[in-house]
């Protein structure tokens, strides 16, 4: 096999239908192939897909074959390319490839396949596409997932303990598992089947993230239960996986010593079926009824109570969205996205984070460098072609220091929520058949909807989508719907089992105005004496300054269920768990919050910087601190996006509670998401119309109204459990 080239199936030069190849090219124009004796006559179809591209069908026969790829002739010679070939027909039929042949100064690129299996199941997944949607479709349906999240587990707790932090293998894996759900996904929804598309992005997530912040699985469960069981089930996973690894890649192993294609395919039978059944074996044992069974759509619906959730599928080959609802009977409407590409989601976070950074709204360790691929996002008319404006090159507005500020006559800020809106929040506003209500913002008439994304969308600020110059076509989402987010649809799900006792009342307000080596914050203290207004003294216990320390922290929470956190922030995108808050004498990591067993958490407001920024370098997983706080059992959780100024803080948190006590004997969090609405629709009218750094990183994350649903959910340590397909 040559050095840049992956192949999906069995070895030799045969390819039959349903296998094929991938090549890694640079300087790519044109490209044949040279099919020997035995390949099906008079021809046979193949895909051709350039750059993860649509797949055109191409038939081919034995002899040379020159195949199209529509790529420009005035190619960059130091371009690099994707090309994808699979064998297409029916199942006998056989491509019998003898040499390929490349454009002259081409150079095929090196392809080393990991020796994880996860990771080159994976590729091996987004290798196939279009007609063969249906081989990933039916690769997820059997259980795909299912036998890899249990190879996880190994990877990431190799001591089957739960471990400080996630191995380099594990963490492959994760990255890995997040772009085969999403394929699996896509291709879900290319073959019409919603629910199943649905469901397998809900338990990607939740894999993900159990994993990402240590949560208990129910593999944990087994292995405290039967520990001979659970082993043997991960081992007939993991040899599951890699008996379907291509023994002859990147190796050069002698014939002899490999399986034969008969040997290879009776040993995956064996390990199937004894797979099977251990996990009837496990399900038979008493508490283990449903063990990896996945959330059903019914289930998952009972999140809607407060309104529509919407998963955003972002992939390569196509971009969705799915709404969630009850009206009153369940609901999953499909909303395709074809003017939303995966790049283009990548292309607009880029330039916010680079346009945030020279805004100094960054930490320093987040800061990018502005790059000539950037620049020429930032002239290209193509990029901007939706809301491009005349002579574009011609409107640039250069201000001093590089910052990236304004394209034509709208600023860069304004043209990113102008395309969000345009390409993805109205086709599912208008989906919903929701109306504008511009006088509305301040009002309680507006429905509610729940954003989920993956992949880039997960850090676009959709809740400020829109457009915003003086013309007859400006209009918000905010007009039209309140906004909040979930980094997946389970923690929308839990509920408290009813207690003889009284649930405890009032809010727990922490201020920290002076942290070691960082800006000092004034507006700290200003925050706690808002606050302070609204609540009754035996209401309210405040911990400010040298009070404020990790242990009175801790023990505080306890007794309140509500939390105010005036202080600074910090992510560790290398381990989430470890992402905390500056307290006088230290950090209040995640971890420990999530030690304690937080019966009656509701509301936790992140007065913090960046509290719902995650990590630049794995953009599919939205790891951050507040969506950490609502796996840790608040039921809704306020943040910021990126730093916000002291000043413009108290002015939120004063609206904030304001809006939650008004006409209330007691508090009430049931309305946070229209509460921050409110606060923010008020923090606008005392800006100037750009301003949008300042008011658009205030978010909402989790539910909206308190959930009363009378159903079994799993506790705090199993929320995010690994589940099957």
């Amino acid at each position: 096999m040559a050095a840049g080239m992956h192949r999906r199936g069995p070895g030799g030069r045969g390819f039959r239908a349903g296998t094929g190849f991938k090549l890694h090219v640079q300087g790519l124009s044109s490209f044949s192939l040279t099919l020997g004796p035995h390949t099906t006559s008079p021809n046979i179809p193949i895909g051709v897909s350039v750059d993860y591209g649509p797949f055109t069908t191409v038939n081919v026969s034995e002899g040379a074959n020159n195949i199209p790829l529509g790529l420009d002739s005035d190619f960059h010679s130091d371009a690099r390319h994707v090309l994808r070939i699979d064998s297409w027909g029916w199942v006998d039929n056989r491509v019998n490839l003898e040499s390929i042949a490349l454009n002259h100064g081409a150079q095929l690129l090196p392809y080393t396949p990991s020796k994880l299996a996860f990771e080159f199941i994976g590729d091996s997944l987004s290798a196939a596409h279009s007609t063969y949607n249906y081989i990933i479709y039916d690769t997820f349906r059997r259980g795909a997932l299912v036998r890899l999240s249990l190879v996880l587990t190994v990877h990431a707790r190799p001591q089957s303990t739960l471990g400080p932090s996630l191995s380099e293998g594990a963490t492959l894996i994760v990255i890995a598992i997040s772009d085969a759900v999403n394929e699996a996904a896509a291709a879900a929804i290319q073959l019409q089947d919603y629910t199943s598309a649905l469901e397998w992005l809900e338990q990607g997530r939740a894999i993900v993230w159990g994993q990402m912040i240590h949560l208990r699985t129910p593999v944990d469960d087994l292995r405290a239960e039967d520990p001979a069981l659970a082993k043997e089930l991960q081992d007939v996973s993991r040899q599951l996986e890699r008996a379907g690894y291509p023994q002859n890649s990147g190796s050069t192993a002698e014939a002899a010593d490999r399986l034969s294609i008969q040997q290879e395919v009776d040993l995956h039978h064996k390990l199937a079926a004894r797979w099977e059944s251990l996990i009837e074996t496990v399900r038979s044992l008493p508490g283990f009824e449903n063990f990896l069974r996945p959330r059903t759509i019914a289930e998952l619906s009972l999140a809607t109570h407060g309104g529509a959730i919407v998963v955003v599928n972002m992939h390569k080959s196509r971009c969705d969205a799915l709404i969630l609802r009850r009206t009153p009977d369940v609901q999953l409407q499909h909303v395709a996205l074809p003017r939303m590409s995966y790049q283009r989601g990548l292309n607009l976070r880029s330039l916010m984070l680079q346009m945030l950074s020279s805004s100094n709204v960054r930490q320093a360790d987040s800061k990018l460098t502005r790059s000539q691929a950037s620049d020429e996002l930032l002239l290209s008319p193509e990029f901007w072609s939706n809301v491009v404006e005349p002579a574009l090159e011609d409107q640039l507005e250069p201000e001093r220091g590089g910052r990236i500020a304004s394209v034509g006559n709208m600023s860069l800020f304004e043209r990113i929520l102008k395309v969000l809106w345009l390409d993805l929040v109205k086709p599912v506003v208008d989906a919903l058949g929701y109306e504008r209500k511009p006088d509305s913002t301040l009002s309680e008439d507006l429905p509610h909807v729940t954003w989920c994304g993956t992949g880039p969308m997960a850090f676009l600020p959709l809740h400020a989508a829109g457009v915003y110059d003086d013309s007859d076509q400006a209009q918000q989402v905010f007009e039209y719907v309140v906004s909040s987010y979930t980094p997946s649809i389970t923690p929308l799900l839990v509920t408290r089992f009813p207690t003889n006792q009284p649930p405890p009342k009032g809010i727990l307000a922490i201020s920290q105005s002076a942290t070691l080596n960082k800006p000092a914050l004034p507006g700290a203290a200003k925050e706690l004496d808002a606050i302070k207004e609204y609540f009754n003294g035996s209401d309210i216990s405040c911990l400010q300054d040298k009070s404020a320390t990790v242990t009175n922290v801790i023990k505080a929470m306890d007794e309140r269920p509500w939390i105010h956190l005036a202080c600074h922030g910090v992510q560790r995108a290398d381990d989430p768990t470890k992402s905390g808050f500056c307290l006088k004498d230290g950090m209040l990591e995640l971890s420990a919050i999530m030690e304690k067993s937080l019966q009656h958490a509701e509301l936790a407001f992140l007065s913090a910087c960046q509290t719902a920024t995650g990590d630049e370098k794995r953009p599919d997983e939205g790891i951050h601190l507040a969506a950490g706080m609502l796996l840790a059992g608040y039921r809704s959780v306020l943040g910021t996006m990126w730093s916000i100024k002291d000043r413009d803080s108290p002015f939120i948190a004063d609206e904030v509670y304001k809006y939650l006590l008004r006409n209330e004997a007691e508090p009430n969090s049931r309305r946070a998401a229209y509460a921050l609405h409110q606060a923010v629709a008020r923090f606008r009218t005392t800006l100037q119309k750009n301003d949008f750094v300042q008011w658009v990183p205030f978010i909402h994350i989790g539910s909206a109204y308190s959930l009363q649903y009378n159903v079994p959910i799993a506790t705090r340590t199993t929320l995010f459990a690994v589940v099957p397909s």
